[in-house]
């Protein structure tokens, strides 16, 4: 029998319930979503409301050891003010103190026991719902009354609770986005819960023992931990496991565990919670979860609309513990997660939606089978179907945004230009929407218009600011910081690409970190291979939490490539074999590509004739695909392993090759690297001074890449000629 200590309650001003230990925050019954780190700066604010806290202090406390930026604390600040109702200018709740930090200034009262929630004015609930008014009644004092603030674990009230990240037990990294969506899921549907150690160094491949979940549990300060794995015995099966702790890390009761389709986890997870909640008297009857969830729906809908996903997440996973049937609820929720930048999980969710939708409204039917369609890059259909939602309700902002990112997506940017700038006569202030700017600035870097997609990017951000719309914000600004490197003002880029880490680690948003870290690879990659290495391997991890096949490919491919450079090619090798296994040419990379990497990987470690293969296969495929850069690759490393063997016969003409082609695509990098190589045959061949003129020619090219590979070809003919006059010298009569 668990028995935590009672948990204090706080009235601030005259409409927030504040629970610290259950971290709960709530108006008139409803839960009001906050980050994690959020809820513990407004319980230190609450508890040291007499005086001002200064910035350090509040980052000592809330962080501890954990090294983090201004940035963090002022996001958590924002965060409040928003959820409050307050903001910087009007400091009705949270005051800036100039100089020392923040102080809570509304009346705060501390109250016995918790009154029962009255009704509440009903979030306009989806369409073509309408409740009576005693189903109103019950989803407003649901909230207290079946299990939203006062849910039983073994006949118990809890307060905090900690949810663990999943263990995989699968050992494959396909599944790991499991991991921490079912921790999200599940600390959504449970009050007070939040998921502890979100984004680990290294995914969990085993339980954790006693003390790890003692550890964990007391850095969230919670009472409870919810221990929970995973495994995928069958295609298209998952069998889950939870069980709950107690402070001392044991478990506070026999765990549960469940085998279904993979499509239905959340359906899974939502059955073994009520199983460890073991008074069934708690639970709510049919109608009344029913009825809360398309309350919930509705918030989380409500949110979405805004741009404001950090609320429509918890918001759409709550609805579903209470009905997990609901096609509506798998659509919302697989929408956000798309519009994050997942895979995965929204493909499964689109899934399970469209079985489901078959008694919705043909409107709304229609809706769950587009993103059904997108989900599966069937694109024309998708389009199809988004583009008749749009025709009928053209003033409608999310029906505008799904229909231009689903031309985005399919790459037809200029039909996603026509649908913004329609609607933008249709909907006042949609031009301005950090949304559609950063669509448009996304949509300009398919043009190539660098400068204009700084632009839009950054007034992306700034507006998804001022709305407090921090992952609007933090997308954006990564984009800026992309745009700005390639503009090269390399220190401004490197200073919001740190912005953009702290940011997304805050938000513990996964896709916007991964692309955080592959953008750094990038920059560090032509001067810092180990470096970019490193930011690529972070990159990796995070995108295999997001399930999402194109940004783990793009990473993968960036580490290896940053091994290759950095003189590793067996590992490089390793990493190239396994992005082979991507269907890379539907992700946007070139599988010739790849292979001509392998190739050149295969040549630094003396597997000559493996090389050669490759590269002519390539070299083929590139040729009959009219491909001019992937065929000068494949060229250039076919015609240094055909040296390399001693095969001389055909190596001229494939340096030779590879130049034309170099030039025709206008790419001075590999023209010079080209150039310097094939002056470096020529020197083995004896013709010093054909060699000088293609070292001249190489000399030209005004880039710093390559120039270690010059030296070296430079410092061989030098030598050559030497042995020349030397030879010269010794044949000449006295």
């Amino acid at each position: 029998m668990l028995n935590p200590e009672a948990a204090p309650l706080y009235r601030l001003g005259s409409d927030f319930l504040f629970q610290p230990q259950r971290r709960s925050l709530e108006r008139g019954g409803v839960t009001i979503p906050l980050p994690s780190r959020a809820f513990d700066v407004l319980a230190v604010l609450v508890a040291e409301r007499h005086r001002a806290v200064t910035k350090e202090e509040l980052s000592e406390r809330v962080w501890g050891e954990v090294a983090v930026t201004q940035n963090n604390l002022n996001q958590s600040i924002t965060a409040l003010r928003k959820a409050l109702g307050d903001t910087r200018q009007a400091g009705q709740f949270i005051a800036t103190i100039p100089n020392v930090g923040y102080q809570f200034v509304a009346p705060v009262t501390l109250i016995d026991e918790p009154p029962v929630a009255l009704p509440v004015d009903p979030i306009p609930s989806r369409p073509r719902v309408v409740l009576p008014p005693r189903a109103l009644a019950i989803c407003g004092l649901l909230a207290v009354a079946a299990g939203l603030g006062a849910w039983r674990w073994h006949g118990a009230r809890t307060s905090s609770l900690a949810v663990i990240p999943f263990v995989n037990l699968q050992q494959d990294d396909n599944f790991d986005w499991l991991s921490p969506s079912l921790a999200r899921f599940c600390a959504a549907a449970m009050p007070g819960g939040s998921t502890v150690n979100a984004l680990p160094a290294e995914l969990p491949r085993q339980l954790p023992s006693t003390a790890e979940i003692r550890a964990l549990a007391a850095q969230a300060h919670a009472h409870h931990a919810l221990v929970g794995a995973f495994s995928v015995p069958a295609r298209g099966q998952i069998l889950l496991r939870i069980t709950l702790h107690d402070t001392s890390g044991e478990p506070a009761g026999p765990g549960v565990e469940a085998t279904g389709p993979l499509n239905d986890f959340p359906a899974l997870a939502a059955g073994l919670l009520r199983q460890l909640g073991a008074a069934n008297r708690d639970a709510p009857d049919s109608q009344t979860a029913r009825y809360t969830a398309i309350q919930q729906y509705s918030q989380g809908l409500t949110a979405w609309r805004v741009g404001d996903l950090p609320a429509a997440l918890p918001s759409f996973r709550k609805g579903l513990f209470f009905n997990p049937n609901d096609p509506l609820l798998l659509s919302g929720l697989g929408a956000v997660l798309g519009e994050l930048g997942h895979v995965a999980e929204p493909a499964l969710l689109h899934e399970r939606a469209l079985q489901l939708a078959a008694a919705l409204p043909p409107d709304q039917k229609l809706l769950v089978e587009a993103r059904h369609l997108a989900s599966r890059g069937d694109w024309p259909r998708a389009i199809e179907a988004f583009r008749s939602l749009w025709l009928r309700a053209p003033d409608r902002l999310e029906a505008a945004l799904e229909l231009a990112a689903a031309q985005f997506r399919a790459r037809q940017a200029s039909e996603a230009r026509q649908t913004i700038e329609t609607t933008s006569h249709l909907i006042a202030g949609f031009a301005s929407d950090p949304r559609v700017l950063l669509l448009r600035a996304r949509l300009e870097g398919h043009f190539g218009n660098m400068e204009q997609v700084r632009t839009l990017a950054a007034k992306a951000a700034d507006n998804a600011h001022q709305r407090a719309l921090p992952q609007v914000e933090a997308r954006a600004r990564m984009l800026q910081s992309g745009a700005t490197q390639n503009l090269g003002r390399l220190a401004e880029a490197a200073q919001l690409r740190e912005q953009v880490k702290a940011s997304c680690a805050t938000l513990e948003d996964t896709a916007c970190l991964s692309a955080a870290w592959r953008v750094q690879g990038n920059a560090e990659l032509s001067q810092h291979p180990t470096q970019a290495a490193a930011a690529y391997r972070t990159a990796l991890r995070m995108s295999r939490l997001t399930g999402n096949p194109t940004e783990q490919a793009h990473v993968l491919n960036g580490v290896a490539t940053a091994m290759l450079q950095d003189g590793q090619p067996a590992q490089a090798e390793k990493a190239f074999r396994d992005l082979l296994h991507f269907d890379l040419n539907a992700l946007g990379l070139s599988a010739d590509g790849v292979s001509i990497a392998l190739a050149e990987a295969l040549y630094q470690q003396g597997r000559f004739s493996e090389a050669a293969n490759l590269a002519a296969d390539a070299l083929r495929h590139s040729e009959a695909a009219a491909q001019k850069e992937p065929a000068a690759k494949a060229a250039l490393v076919l015609a240094r392993t055909r040296q390399a063997e001693k095969n001389t016969s055909a190596v001229a003409a494939l340096y030779e090759k590879a130049l034309s082609l170099f030039a025709a695509v206008g790419n001075p990098e590999l023209t010079k690297e080209a150039l310097v190589y094939y002056a470096r045959f020529l020197v083995e061949r004896r013709q010093l001074e054909r060699a000088q003129s293609a070292l001249q020619q190489a000399a030209s090219y005004a880039t710093p890449l390559h120039a270690a590979l010059y030296q070296e070809a430079d410092a061989e003919l030098r030598q050559a000629r030497h042995r020349r006059h030397s030879t010269s010298a010794s044949a000449s009569p006295d």
